[in-house]
């Protein structure tokens, strides 16, 4: 999380993985790697599960920079959950802040559902599992959130970038 950019290798990859449709994910990457990437991309990156730096100071979450590059790509950051991402006071609320900056950064089409519920153990109060997921909805029509930008986050803001990756494979 924490490295340089992308070797000649690294980018050779990356124009293989371009040419077979395979979504790049840089929820793990350098931001180095993560502006070089989008700044060079010619589809859709994602961040399958970060946040936003701005709200908690976190090595895996996104700076504004790299929010407006993915949502510059057409690509989607999609929401972590786990509470030492989310930050203090982690609850439902304090996703939806996090929701909101991203939407506030890169516009609303840039935020995506990652929760990363497989692969952590502190949950934020109120998500303790995928059964808790309306709450954040609520959450977020509470806030002025249409249905068009839950369904977005809900999943098809992510579909519309792993369409785009597909077809310019295709």
């Amino acid at each position: 999380d924490g490295g340089g950019g992308l070797t000649e290798e690294g980018w050779a990859l990356v124009e293989e993985a371009h040419s077979r449709g395979i979504v790049l994910d840089v929820s793990h990457a350098s931001r180095a790697t993560t502006l070089a990437l989008c700044g060079q991309a010619k589809v859709p990156i994602i961040a399958s599960h970060s946040d936003a730096h701005a709200l908690k100071a976190h090595a895996r979450n996104r700076t504004d920079e790299e929010i407006r590059c993915i949502a510059q790509t057409g690509g989607v950051i999609g929401l972590n959950f786990h509470a030492s991402f989310v930050g203090p006071g982690a609850a439902i609320s304090r996703v939806a802040d996090h929701a909101e900056h991203l939407a506030q950064v890169g516009g609303h089409g840039v935020v995506a559902l990652g929760s990363d519920f497989d692969g952590f153990s502190r949950k934020p109060e109120g998500l303790a599992d995928a059964g808790a997921i309306g709450g954040l909805w609520a959450e977020l029509g509470r806030r002025g959130w249409t249905e068009a930008q839950l369904a977005g986050v809900r999943g098809e803001n992510f579909l519309r970038a792993w369409t785009q990756v597909q077809a310019a494979a295709d």
